[in-house]
């Protein structure tokens, strides 16, 4: 049952940011197609801080210093998302809600 809670709390946000992520990029004002593709980059930045994270923790032996960086990285992104109002700040704030949020099962 923990591992139930934890795994739902680890993936609801991410999720979350994925259906809001197109609706964010058309208010930027592109169109349909165009918010679909530029829903690919957060993620692609996600993918390189997971790589990098998993593989410096493995090196330092210190995997909980930087699980914790990761998820500070994820409440920042996840506070300009929930906190902004701008299209521009809330884009930005997916890359470090999404950078922060899929290392946690990989470490």
């Amino acid at each position: 049952w923990v591992k139930m809670i934890i795994t739902i709390g680890l993936f609801t946000p991410l999720y979350s940011v994925a259906l809001f992520l197109p609706t964010i990029i058309n208010n930027l004002g592109y169109a349909n197609n165009e918010a679909q593709l530029l829903t690919v980059p957060p993620y692609v930045v996600a993918c390189i801080c997971t790589i990098a994270g998993n593989y410096a923790a493995d090196k330092a032996g210190q995997r909980g210093v930087f699980l914790l960086g990761f998820q500070g990285l994820s409440v920042v992104g996840l506070l300009m998302l929930v906190t902004n109002g701008m299209p521009h700040v809330q884009y930005a704030g997916t890359f470090l809600a999404a950078s922060g949020m899929p290392t946690s099962p990989v470490l």
